[in-house]
């Protein structure tokens, strides 16, 4: 449980400190060296991330009696904001590039705790039972890395160089060299789709395939008994990374509004919205195209392969396969729904999103923890349900609120409701051939989810709205 929570812990504790670093571009013209601008901040992050991690684990010791260790602990938590601290400043002129950054460390990490957290490895006995003197100085040189791959990156970008994602994109092209344009777009909701892929949508899969070459790259050196988690850990990465992509995707600018630039098109706020799922839609699409490409060649590294011998005959191979089918198409609409609904709920600025967030936030916290502060079990299954009906009806209601709301703005027409029908209907088809609904309970929590899905389509227009006439 302590090893789960501690990147829990470590997001919520982290959140603030990044947020007091401010914009690093504004620490060019200081009259001082860039190992002075970052090393100071750096290490006060570090203290800081060290002493919270300290003071939640003593408190969670001395209340629940918990056992929890704090200097291994505490010690990782301080080089991993280091490391976010070095590899932000060094990309701070390219958003895209900071995502692709933070995905492809994230990726890494994850990579290392497969290879040395099992349970009976002794790798990790610091991180259970406490750190020795040769793990503080193993910490001491990654901080030393930090600081130095920082000063580097944030001195380049502060005299002037650098790389964003769209000089990789650009040099990438002159390897292949097309034809210039030499048609108009056919209307200006296509020239709109097209602006929103070229400065944002790209990064998506282009971000999926680096990552892509990183695990295809780290294949070979993984474990015989980590295999396993190897073709699946990436792909839990994607999923969870996919409320990051919305938070990128969605943004206007870096106060939230729209600006004139975005505000002045003479485009209604439904085609807007439209050319931002449009543009999210191809990015998802593409980069399950390059991941199911990826995890297929990792397959063949590792000597993976689909299990046949289950099968009594090869009657029962078509029921495999439309099982898989029917995983993959849920898996690519949950995808789909969680990364448009993220850059939607952005598109309202960040009052709106930070409002609806922390509201979602503190729901997950109350229905992980409440049934724990009942003592019977019975009174424990009992809140269970009854939040699990409460967030079901309460979820369904407010989608089906925003569509209504937004029918009656004339935000969204008859073909999207239909489009919306078909999508819940998709899911639902989904989940039934992988199996997902074979007990009543999941039945109607995938019936919810499904509901929940096309929610984007009603939710990004009304942003638009919200946030371009405020």
């Amino acid at each position: 449980m302590h090893f789960g929570f501690f990147w829990v812990a470590l997001f919520f504790l982290a959140t603030p400190i990044s947020a007091a670093w401010g914009t690093p571009q504004r620490r060019y013209t200081l009259p001082t060296s860039s190992l002075v601008l970052v090393a100071c901040p750096m290490v006060c992050s570090m203290a800081s991330m060290f002493v919270l991690h300290a003071m939640a684990a003593v408190t969670l010791n001395l209340i629940f009696d918990a056992g929890w260790p704090i200097l291994g602990p505490a010690l990782v938590a301080a080089i991993v904001v280091a490391w976010l601290q070095a590899i932000l400043w060094s990309t701070s002129n390219s958003q895209g590039l900071q995502l692709v950054s933070c995905l492809a460390s994230f990726g890494i990490l994850l990579f290392a705790v497969m290879q040395f957290a099992g349970p009976d490895t002794p790798a990790t006995a610091w991180f259970v039972e406490g750190a020795d003197t040769s793990h503080v100085l193993g910490f001491g040189l990654a901080a030393l890395i930090c600081v130095g791959a920082g000063t580097i990156g944030f001195a380049n970008l502060r005299h002037g160089g650098g790389m964003d994602v769209h000089q990789i994109v650009e040099w990438a092209s002159r390897l292949f060299p097309r034809a210039a344009r030499t048609t108009p777009f056919p209307s200006p909701l296509a020239t709109q789709i097209w602006l929103e892929w070229t400065e944002r949508g790209h990064v998506v899969p282009v971000g999926t395939a680096l990552i892509g070459v990183a695990v295809l790259l780290a294949a070979p050196f993984v474990a015989a008994k980590n295999a396993n988690d190897f073709l699946g850990g990436p792909s839990t990465i994607l999923l969870v990374s996919a409320l990051l992509v919305g938070l990128f995707l969605g943004a206007r600018s870096a106060d939230g509004g729209f600006g004139n630039f975005n505000g002045s098109h003479p485009l209604t706020d439904s085609q807007l919205a439209n050319a931002v799922l449009a543009s999210v839609t191809v990015g998802v699409l593409s980069s399950a195209l390059i991941w199911s490409v990826a995890m297929g060649a990792v397959s063949l590294i590792l000597g993976q392969s689909f299990n046949l011998s289950s099968f009594p005959n090869t009657t029962e191979l078509p029921v495999g396969v439309i099982r898989l089918l029917g995983i993959a198409t849920l898996g690519i609409g949950t995808v789909w729904g969680a990364a448009a609904l993220m850059t939607s709920l952005v598109l309202a600025g960040k009052k709106v999103s930070s409002v609806v967030l922390c509201t979602l936030i503190g729901a997950g916290i109350v229905g992980g923890i409440g049934s724990q502060l009942l003592r019977s079990p019975e009174a424990q299954e009992t809140f269970r349900q009854v939040y699990r009906w409460l967030v079901m009806i309460l979820s369904t209601v407010g989608i089906a609120t925003v569509f209504v709301v937004g029918w009656r703005l004339r935000l969204i027409a008859r073909g999207t409701l239909l489009m919306a029908v078909g999508i819940v209907a998709v899911m639902l088809a989904a989940a039934h051939l992988s199996g997902v609904t074979s007990e009543p309970d999941s039945l109607l929590l995938v019936l919810s989810g499904s509901c929940l899905t096309p929610s984007a389509l009603a939710v990004a227009p009304l942003a638009v709205r919200w946030n371009r006439h405020r």
